[in-house]
């Protein structure tokens, strides 16, 4: 119900935005002291009106919904509904989500996701050699690591040993799957490996090897064995038998017979989706008809892939075949390639958002902040919490030695200065996520971290003075949390709960709720006069609904329909014409159709109830306390509108 009457309200307010876009501007309304300027009208005026010519008719129309406007939101301030907590909590959660694409660089985004766009267009693939080393690591860790992927790199290289036979060699990769794939990754694109990967992927020619990369994983080298157009998706249906233990050689030969028996029963004519529903043995699609969601590249296990986009056209069905699960038949239902751009852009942009592209984007948009804002880094001040780091330091037991060392200067950004107390608070928290056991390496990395959340957190103040946008959407969102919680307050939760104030609003209303003429009827419909005739004479001899419908209806059941309930002629307009005696049967033609209409009562006008019409009463209630709440503000602040200047922007 609250959001709700939120996004009506809301539809209103989107333009009420920026109270003083250009002080200059000549002033088109004053309340209590509060200038507004033309701008503000006319931005909203704009955005509503689509009017080539602007009357001043039409300008007065929306000059008083703006004034209500202003009143309402003047009243919501007024009673400090800006300061209570759900309302800042509100609007917190609002500004985060808004504040968003101002705090990353908008235009390397964009580039990022054209490029993720057009290599979704191509698959690669590639085998690689994995030497893990956390992100963390020591330098003599990372260092051990660095020289044992040269050597295995130098090895191919230079040493021209295969690229596979070294990958599993003593001492060689380290990723586990390598010992039964030789480190083939098979066929991928955008968004499918971590972003580093991708970027060798991509930039590596087919039949080279790439340069070491480091990932969150360790050290890689890859080998690019091919590329190819990007499948896109396929739907598919399938029909599976489980071969359980491949070991087990009765199982498999079961798993085998039945599939082919299946098949056979599929040659021979049956349906490929009843078979599935009758005789798969995978619960989750069975019922179904064996349909499973789209798929593309990588989403399924290699053979089941390669057989479902080796079919050629919808409908086609494959031969039975093996994959880990057991046996398999599959039946093409649909494919779909890569979209335009222009379709996917928003998803893209997401999921570029999102990924590990993300961090290049935020990393960009700090080097900008770092030039545009006098920055003054203190990292010799960390010396007093190095020389506390002792065994506790990861412990909660852990506090620095000489706490007076807090109050010295550990970092200012343009005129904010902050303390070692702040960085020690900020890495306090960060502790429980400790990528390393060296404190050391964990204070100086924390603090890198520390700068780019302070500055991120400065540029975020600054938002509103720096993006018009911004502070008119700001704006925007304020003014509506504060205008529905008022509504809410005094017109649309008050409508609902005050029972008395309903109660004597419908008394002093009722003339407005008035039941029109209605008759309680049985209708029988035809498009023939000849069978009305026939249902009228039935009717006439008291035969009952259910025969009448059984004879009529017995050469087609479109032939005559049946309804009865109580109308009135606005809702059945071919009830204008009937007599209003008791059992009387009328045949009255309307709109090419022929109606046999037996009146069972007349029911004449009469007021309605409270509860026949409360739906409609309490909304007329709302409306009614909103005008009044209107007035009351209207005549509680002193405003002006300067019609002079309101005039101004018409052009009839």
């Amino acid at each position: 119900m609250k959001r709700f009457f939120f996004t009506s309200i809301f539809s209103f307010i989107i333009g009420f935005i920026g109270l003083t876009q250009n002080d200059n501007e000549a002033v088109i309304m004053t309340l209590e002291n509060e200038d507004i300027t033309l701008g503000d009208f006319e931005y909203i005026f704009r955005k509503n009106n689509n009017e080539d010519i602007t009357t001043q008719a039409a300008l007065d129309e929306y000059i008083e919904l703006f004034v209500n406007y202003k009143l309402k939101v003047k009243a919501a301030k007024d009673a400090k509904l800006d300061t209570n907590n759900a309302f800042i909590a509100e609007l917190k959660g609002y500004r985060k989500q808004l504040a968003r694409p101002y705090l990353t660089d908008s235009d390397l985004l964009d580039k990022l996701t054209k490029q993720a766009y057009e290599r979704k267009k191509t698959e690669v693939k590639a085998k690689h050699i994995l030497v893990r080393v956390v992100l963390d690591a020591e330098p003599a860790d990372t260092l051990i690591a660095w020289n044992k992927i040269k050597t295995l790199r130098d090895r191919i290289t230079t040493g021209g040993e295969d690229f596979e036979t070294v990958a599993k060699s003593s001492g060689g990769s380290e990723d586990p799957s390598v010992k039964d794939n030789g480190g083939d990754l098979g066929f991928f694109s955008a968004f499918q490996m971590v972003y580093p990967f991708e970027e060798a992927a991509y930039n590596t020619e087919p039949g080279n090897i790439s340069h070491i990369l480091r990932t969150r994983y360790g050290y890689h080298i890859l080998k690019v064995e091919e590329t190819r157009p990007a499948r896109g998706q396929v739907l598919v249906a399938h029909i599976m038998t489980k071969a359980g233990n491949l070991s087990n050689e009765a199982t498999q030969k079961r798993a085998e017979e039945k599939i082919n028996e299946i098949y056979q029963k599929y040659i021979n004519g049956e349906e490929f989706g009843e078979l599935s529903r009758k005789y798969s043995e995978d619960a989750t699609t069975s019922k179904q008809g064996g349909k499973l969601p789209w798929f593309g590249t990588r989403k399924m296990v290699k053979s089941f892939e390669d057989v479902a986009f080796n079919l050629k056209d919808s409908g086609s069905v494959s031969v039975p075949f093996y994959t880990e699960y057991g046996w398999h038949i599959i039946q093409k239902l649909d494919e779909k390639v890569i979209g335009d751009f222009d379709q996917l852009k928003a998803e893209i942009k997401t999921k570029v958002s999102k990924d590990s592209r993300a961090e290049k984007t935020k990393k960009s948009f700090l080097n900008k902040l770092k030039k545009e804002y006098a920055i003054c880094t203190k990292e010799k001040s960390l010396k007093h919490i190095y020389q506390s780091a002792d065994s506790s330091f990861f412990t909660k037991d852990w506090a620095i030695t000489k706490p007076k060392k807090l109050k010295k200067k550990a970092l200012t950004i343009e005129d904010k200065k902050f303390t070692l107390a702040d960085f020690n608070s900020y890495m306090t928290k960060k502790k429980r996520r400790a990528n390393t056991d060296v404190a050391e390496t964990f204070i100086k990395n924390t603090y890198s971290d520390w700068i780019d959340d302070e500055l991120l957190a400065h540029e975020d103040s600054k938002l509103e003075m720096k993006h018009k946008p911004f502070r008119q959407l700001m704006q925007e969102y304020r003014d509506g949390i504060l205008l529905f919680e008022l509504t809410d307050e005094l017109v649309w939760s008050k409508a609902i709960k005050d029972s008395t104030g309903l109660e004597q609003f419908y008394q002093n209303n009722k003339p407005n709720y008035t039941w029109p003429d209605r008759f309680s009827v049985k209708t029988y419909s035809t498009n023939s006069e000849s069978i009305s005739t026939e249902i009228m004479g039935l009717l006439s001899n008291q035969v009952d609904k259910d025969s009448i419908l059984a004879i009529i209806n017995d050469s087609s059941e479109l032939n005559a329909n049946y309804e009865n309930g109580i109308f009135s002629v606005d809702e059945k307009a071919y009830l204008k014409n009937i007599n209003n005696s008791k059992d009387e049967i009328t045949v009255v033609e309307s709109e090419g159709k022929f109606y046999v209409i037996k009146l069972l009562q007349f029911i004449p006008s009469k007021e309605k109830e409270l509860k026949e019409a409360k739906g409609i009463i309490t909304s007329d209630f709302q409306g009614y306390l909103e005008q009044r709440w209107i007035n009351e503000l209207r005549s509680k602040y002193n405003y002006t509108v300067h019609k002079d200047v309101l005039y101004s922007i018409a052009n009839d």
